[in-house]
């Protein structure tokens, strides 16, 4: 149900897959140019430099070598030497490689930062859509929700890039040390599979906290510990969502790559991430046990908040059968006729 609802509400909302997709390209095209300032000199003067130009004769002699299958030993040294002369060289520029990765570092935090923005936003139009199927203008509810999108933001910029680096990371260490490139799509079968965990466990712990926020008005702390104990028990089925999603997401922007040149990838990148958001509020929705709008004519609700089977036991412990005489004992054939209704419900 989770998989196929976030699917419908993408469908029902796709335009707003063009509202990200505008909104990203401003965004990389203003850090491009960041980038390419805190870049541009390092580059030129590397690239101009003496090492740097024996280090490409080297590898240029190495390969004019094994075509002509001359000896390899003498080429080999000297691309040794030659690759030894360049690290030689960038000793000498360390402050400026160091300053160039810093500020390249601080770009990205700022560019993650003005992502999570768009997604807060994209999210609260979403949750007005849920909730009442209103249509929400974007920028209305942009400025509307910047207060608390940049509070998300900040965190979740923080969280991801921890994820991100541990995730690299963790590949380097399968990619180079666990496996070999005489065995390499093993290697990247392994790091395709390591990304997908990592990625997916990044979204279960970060799920309910936008959702949160935009739909039941929950500052940022109050977001991060707002699931209850019946909440917490569904991680699992969360986690499970999340990886099948990131492996569709995976196949769908290769297909868009590969078969299409590239071209396709103006539509799916954008695509991805309002599937992800979708499945972020389905799941967190299914959790809370609140009803939400997938269709104009369907209205979905889950009165046991995910686990229709167990609805008795959530009742009865989290004291929501204050109605119920105390102490009252309840026949077996009741509860299957009460879970029954909701089932048909």
């Amino acid at each position: 149900m989770r998989f196929r609802n976030a699917v419908r509400l993408l469908v029902e909302n796709y335009h707003n897959a063009y509202k990200i997709l505008l909104y990203k390209i401003v965004t990389l095209v203003i850090s491009a140019g960041l980038y390419a300032a805190f870049l541009a000199h390092g580059i030129f003067v590397i690239s101009s430099s003496e090492a740097f130009s024996n280090v490409l004769n080297a590898f240029k002699a190495l390969f004019d070598g094994f075509l002509a299958s001359a000896p390899l030993g003498g080429l080999i040294d000297n691309v040794h030497a030659s690759m030894a002369g360049l690290l030689q060289f960038l000793g000498t520029m360390s402050v400026e490689i160091v300053f160039a990765l810093l500020g390249c570092l601080l770009v990205y935090l700022v560019q993650r930062f003005t992502d999570a923005i768009c997604y807060f936003t994209i999210g609260a139009v979403l949750t007005d859509r849920m909730d009442t199927y209103a249509t929400t203008p974007f920028w209305q509810t942009f400025v509307r929700v910047f207060a608390k999108s940049t509070r998300y933001a900040a965190l979740y910029a923080v969280v991801s890039f921890v994820f991100d680096a541990l995730t690299i990371a963790a590949c380097y260490f399968f990619f180079f040390y666990l496996s070999s490139f005489s065995n390499i799509f093993v290697s990247l079968g392994l790091s395709i599979t390591l990304i997908a965990v990592c990625q997916s466990i990044k979204l279960t712990v970060t799920s309910s906290w936008m959702p949160a926020m935009t739909s039941d008005g929950y500052s940022l702390s109050g977001a991060i510990k707002c699931l209850d104990k019946a909440g917490r028990k569904q991680r699992n089925k969360v986690f499970s969502t999340y990886l099948v999603m990131v492996y569709v997401i995976v196949i769908l922007n290769v297909v868009s790559a590969v078969c299409t040149f590239g071209s396709a990838l103006i539509l799916s990148v954008p695509t991805s991430y309002l599937l992800l958001i979708c499945t972020q509020y389905v799941n967190y929705y299914i959790v809370k046990g609140k009803k939400y709008f997938v269709t104009y004519e369907e209205i979905e609700k889950d009165v046991s908040r995910g686990d229709s089977s167990n609805y008795f036991n959530y009742v009865l412990e989290n004291g929501e059968g204050a109605n119920l005489e105390e102490n009252a004992p309840v026949e077996e054939s009741e509860k299957e006729d009460f879970v029954d209704d909701q089932k048909e419900v």
